[in-house]
């Protein structure tokens, strides 16, 4: 196997994959949101798409005449752009991350698989879905229409199987199962990539070992294997691959064209099989991994950051969650309260946390007066944030009652059916707290106030949240409230019967000389250590112990320095 192009990026980063136009003539390349088109003579960059989607994108496919490009995302949903008329379609109804999707001719459908294990079809002139198969027993990670009349669907999962369905009855014709070879110490390996010979006569299948394996669909047997054989790049973790396949398809001879933009190996930690993976510091933690530790109950961990330094410490402590809280106005900006954080401020230290590496699932906080004013508006900051990094994954809202905070929860309903994650925020809400009476524990007072915050809470997951912070709340009211739903809460001054905890950074590590709130533990006293090492600088200037001749210094050459000298003695004769 042989790389035949090496494709440079815009602005660098991995890219997710690289797509070929059918007849040829352009080539799109996919890094996070954005779509880089290239013309195929000389690969120049042509044009730049921006995808409407809240997280990054895990496969582009293009429509037969080349005017639209159709995309799937982490953010459960499928969007249909038009190169020149922007957002056609934004599809929805995928229960986990779209990895996959392929038009048929026409045009007119649109096939798309999941992590959900399913595969559904969609009408493209409505957007409706017209059918949904049940495909496999893992993830779906690779679909492929037949060329001639696209009535075969072949399809590849994280279960090791090859399945070929009737796309008119969604029927399973054959399944192709993984040979000896396949198997490796701890089971079968995951399939990552299948692609039909343009008579389907042949399936090229590549597995997550990096093989790349010629099947007959036909017999089921395979006909070639093609080991990688060039350890300058990974094939196992490319960011994406099309096939390029010869006029004559009566011999199974095909060419793979890989589309890497420098990539490195990728070594550390473990690899998600789908969307963007850093090569730098491996994978990002998603909605699915959140909750699939609160499935086994695994407490979650939740910490705030608010510029490059802090999230740094967040990112290599694996904290699970880190918030991009406002409390940065107060803890970070000096102000006396978060609704004096402005929004254009808040941006500015979102893009100073993104800027730091590793695994945490970013969220970020929508600060007072960026919701308030419309539906629209909210929906607009939501974006907004999302675009200011492919970072940030979700938002997280505060809100009041459900009873009487309807615009909150009508803009929350809007943003999760939009594909937007959100994470919910009750009980005390800092961004009310004149409403609130101050900074004051909520639902102690009466069981109504229960009844209250326990109706809130089941409305938000019945809107999509899927997750919700409980703060100052009874330990017991938590608890009970936690067991009621079945998406994760994250506790603050809520007792430990939650499901995971957050604190305010400058709390934990004890940044500000303040009393802390009564529920938060401070493992550190960083302030105070860091006022007595400036004092302790400051003693060393004054009594010029600092810098210390030999070890703070630099050193010239002794004839340089002589000859200086001796120009200046001249110079001033």
């Amino acid at each position: 196997m042989e790389v035949l192009k090496q494709i440079e990026i815009p602005g660098g980063g991995p890219c997710t994959c690289g797509v070929f136009s059918r007849d040829g003539q352009w080539l799109a390349v996919v890094r996070g949101i954005e779509v880089y088109i290239y013309e195929t003579t000389g690969y120049q960059l042509l044009e730049t798409l921006v995808l409407e989607h809240a997280a990054g994108v895990s496969q582009i496919c293009w429509s037969p005449d080349g005017k639209c490009i159709a995309s799937c995302s982490d953010d459960f949903t499928v969007v249909v752009t038009h190169r020149q008329l922007g957002l056609l379609h934004r599809l929805v109804g995928h229960t986990a991350p779209v990895i996959s999707l392929c038009y048929n001719n026409k045009g007119n459908l649109l096939f798309t698989s999941s992590m959900d294990e399913s595969i559904k079809v969609w009408d493209v002139l409505t957007g409706t879905v017209m059918k949904t198969m049940s495909a496999h027993s893992e993830p779906v990670v690779s679909i492929d229409l037949s060329d001639n009349d696209g009535s075969i669907l072949s399809s590849g999962s994280h279960d090791g199987l090859i399945r070929i369905f009737d796309t008119a009855t969604g029927h399973c014709l054959k399944t192709l199962t993984y040979d000896k070879d396949w198997q490796s110490e701890t089971g079968v390996v995951p399939i990552a990539k299948v692609k039909f010979s343009a008579n389907t006569k042949y399936l090229l299948v590549k597995s997550y070992d990096g093989v790349v394996k010629i099947w007959d669909s036909v017999s089921g047997d395979v006909v070639r294997t093609f080991k990688p054989s060039n350890k300058k790049y990974n094939l196992t973790h490319c960011c994406g691959m099309d096939f390029m396949y010869p006029q004559s398809t009566q011999s199974p001879q095909v060419k793979v064209m890989m589309m890497l933009n420098r990539l490195k190996c990728l070594g550390k930690g473990p690899l998600r099989f789908y969307s963007v993976h850093s090569d730098t510091a491996g994978a990002t933690k998603t909605i699915l991994d959140l909750q699939r530790k609160y499935v086994e109950r695994k407490p979650l961990t939740m910490c705030t950051a608010y510029d490059f330094i802090t999230a740094s410490w967040v990112q290599k402590a694996d904290t699970d969650i880190l918030l991009i809280g406002d409390s940065m106005g107060m803890t970070s900006l000096g102000y006396d309260s978060t609704s004096s954080l402005t929004l254009d401020e808040f941006k500015y230290h979102v893009k100073s946390v993104c800027r730091a590496e590793g695994p945490s699932f970013i969220v970020s906080d929508m600060p007072f007066g960026s919701f308030e004013t419309s539906i629209s508006q909210g929906i607009q900051t939501a974006i907004d944030l999302m675009r200011s990094s492919s970072k940030v994954k979700s938002m997280k809202i505060e809100s009041g009652s459900c009873h009487s905070d309807h615009h909150t929860y009508k803009l929350i309903g809007e943003l999760c059916s939009r594909g937007i994650p959100v994470m919910g925020h009750i009980g005390l809400t800092p961004q009310r707290q004149h409403s609130l009476g101050g900074f004051k524990v909520q639902a102690n007072k009466s069981v109504q106030e229960i009844h209250d915050l326990l109706a809130s809470a089941k409305k938000l997951e019945e809107l999509g949240c899927w997750g919700i912070v409980l703060e100052c709340i009874p330990q017991r009211v938590a608890g009970f409230i936690t067991k009621a739903l079945s998406i994760p809460t994250i506790g603050i001054g809520a007792g430990n019967q939650t499901s995971g905890q957050v604190l305010v950074v400058s709390d934990l590590l004890g940044f500000l000389d303040s009393t802390p709130p009564k529920f938060v533990k401070e493992y550190d006293n960083l302030g105070q250590r860091a006022i007595d090492s400036i004092k302790a600088y400051n003693s060393d200037v004054t009594t010029k112990a600092f810098p210390e001749t030999g070890k703070h210094n630099f050193k010239i050459k002794e004839d340089i320095w002589n000859q200086f000298l001796s120009e200046v003695k001249v110079d001033k004769t």
